[in-house]
């Protein structure tokens, strides 16, 4: 679940290990797409605020680029241009208050009603003073051609109200009552204005019919914007309402993996930060639905700390199969190398061996993940702890001898991802065994300690050929400069070509790594320094997303690899 720690007051010196907890949830809490419904107002507002802004301004500004061309300025300080540049200033307030700090949902609300009556009452009065100013300016105009003015300043003011309250309820989440109550209480001082702020001159002109048929214009923007909100607010339910599995709502979408979605949701009970992943649109076949129920199925059977827990599973009306699990927050290892650099042997052993303790009762249940990779293992918060590294994301974990398990794998093809793929299992694809996943931890490990890969190639099949043939320099080489040996040497091991030169097993790997005598141990003291120090160097939001950069190269995603000659 979010972590609940208040943010620091912005005196605390920047390396206060207190941070350290703050900074790990500000990280998901800080850039989260999830959108509540003060801030998605919030947001529209600005928006509405910045389009009638620049909108009318760009009026304001044709007029005064006329005025400047004809050789004078007089126009521009007479009280209609002023009301003017008041009624656009409003929209530009509105703007700029809701473009800063997350406001509440009341105050947000207020100020969108006394903007909008403001700038109502402005562009009236902008058009009963216009008005003026012409009759004053033309004492021997006909009546005929006063009235036509008349008609003309009316009929803009008119427009420019019912054009802003119309992308209002287009914009603006609201029911249709309080759009009808909000548009129809801004027509009230638009129509006293109208009636008592223009003075007829034509023979058949009257306060009535004045008053009459700006009611009757206002009338139909009551109901045009109605019927938009209506349309709208509709619209929004639905997908509100469609966002809905079972007792979860889908609230944000955090990433995509090989074969699914996964979005931030919550429980409609329980309140619990939730993570979901939905199957692929588009891969309903047999074949993937079974890999993504027997995913569920199997990492459910896994209870250890280091293991992404599994909460819930089932399908939709629609067939599209769902599970819920652990919201994770913090970041995963890849990003943390691309934007931290290299880490200290002693975090390399830390992860290292929860990795492996996690694998270790997989492997005993007959389970093998084979994506291990840093993109799927999180470093999050667990229990007043920090860096408990979490295995997710088990699209391609197998069950040794299933004979009944359907062929999941197209023949002569094997899914994996290319730098941290085992010899083995490149070249015999499913016949592999629990240290295909060894030979991925001492590939992560490399890149821990190092920032680099193990093995490199220029191309796919150039890196899978150099998977099966390339020694790894040792990491020391790597850096130029000594590393624990113990820790080296158990990287080189489990980089071992042969399967049989690596650790025993997942146990052994991580009784190795708690026994060597060269490397400290990495404290919760460590890593509350460490996050206080360089967590703001990581972006927001790492979670448990599945999700690789959209510019990834496919060595560096899980893709499906032929490794057959060719012929």
């Amino acid at each position: 679940m979010l972590m609940s720690v208040p943010a620091p007051e912005t005196t605390r010196p920047r390396n206060n290990p207190e941070l350290a907890a703050w900074r790990i949830g500000r990280m998901v809490t800080d850039d989260s797409t999830s959108i509540t419904d003060s801030a998605l107002l919030q947001e529209r507002l600005a928006r509405l605020g910045k389009v009638m802004f620049l909108v009318a301004m760009s009026g304001v500004l044709f007029r005064g680029v006329v005025e400047a061309s004809s050789g004078g300025f007089g126009q521009l300080i007479e009280p209609n241009f002023l009301w003017n540049l008041g009624g656009n200033l409003t929209f530009g307030a509105l703007w700029l208050v809701c473009a800063g700090p997350p406001r509440s949902v009341q105050f947000v609300t207020h100020l969108e009603n006394v903007c909008l009556f403001a700038a109502c009452v402005a562009y009236s009065v902008m058009g009963a003073t216009w008005h003026e100013s012409l009759m004053a300016s033309s004492p021997g105009a006909s009546s005929q051609v006063l009235a036509l003015s008349h008609d003309h300043i009316s009929t803009l003011v008119l427009l420019v109200l019912t054009y802003a309250l119309v992308i209002r309820a287009a914009m603006i989440p609201s029911t249709a009552r309080r759009t009808r109550w909000l548009t129809g209480l801004l027509g009230i001082p638009l129509v006293v204005i109208a009636t008592h702020g223009y003075e007829p001159t034509a023979e058949d002109a009257s306060l009535l019919g004045q008053a009459v048929g700006t009611a009757v214009w206002w009338t139909f923007t009551v109901v045009i914007c109605s019927v938009i909100s209506s349309t709208i607010y509709g619209l929004r339910r639905k997908v509100i309402e469609a966002r809905k599995l079972g007792q979860y709502t889908l609230e944000a979408k955090l990433g995509e993996g090989g074969m699914g979605l996964v979005y931030r949701a919550s429980h409609a009970m329980l309140r619990r930060p939730t993570a979901i992943k939905l199957l692929r649109p588009g891969q309903g076949q047999a074949i993937d639905l079974a890999r993504f129920e027997r995913e569920v199925r199997m990492t459910a059977r896994l209870s250890h700390p280091n293991t992404v827990t599994i909460y819930d599973y089932g399908r939709t009306q629609d067939d599209v199969f769902y599970y819920a699990m652990e919201l994770l927050e913090g970041a995963d290892l890849d990003s943390l190398v691309r934007h931290c650099g290299p880490q200290p042997p002693s975090r390399v052993v830390h992860i290292l061996e929860r990795v492996a303790d996690a694998l270790s009762e997989a492997h005993e249940i007959g389970l093998i993940h084979r994506d291990i990779k840093p993109s799927n293992i999180v470093l999050c918060a667990r229990g007043g702890s920090l860096d408990v590294p979490k295995v997710v994301d088990f699209g391609l974990v197998r069950q040794v001898e299933e004979a009944d398990e359907i062929p999941l794998t197209i023949s002569g093809m094997v899914l994996g991802t290319p730098r941290y793929m085992s010899p083995e299992a490149i070249v015999q694809g499913e016949s592999v065994d629990g240290r295909t996943d060894l030979y991925a931890v001492g590939a992560m490990g490399y890149y821990l300690l190092t920032g680099e890969h193990a093995i490199e190639g220029s191309t796919v099949m150039q890196l899978c050929w150099n998977q099966v043939h390339s020694k790894p320099i040792p990491p020391s080489d790597h850096l130029g400069h000594p590393l624990p040996g113990d820790l080296e040497q158990i990287l080189l091991d489990c980089l071992a070509k042969e399967p049989g030169d690596r650790p025993d097993s997942a146990a052994s790997l991580r009784d190795r790594l708690r026994a060597c005598a060269d490397v400290p141990r990495w404290t919760n003291q460590d890593a509350q320094e460490w996050w206080a120090l360089h967590g703001d160097k990581l972006p927001g939001d790492r979670s448990n997303t599945d999700a690789f950069p959209a510019v990834a190269p496919s060595e560096a995603r899980t893709i499906l690899v032929d490794p057959s000659p060719a012929r």
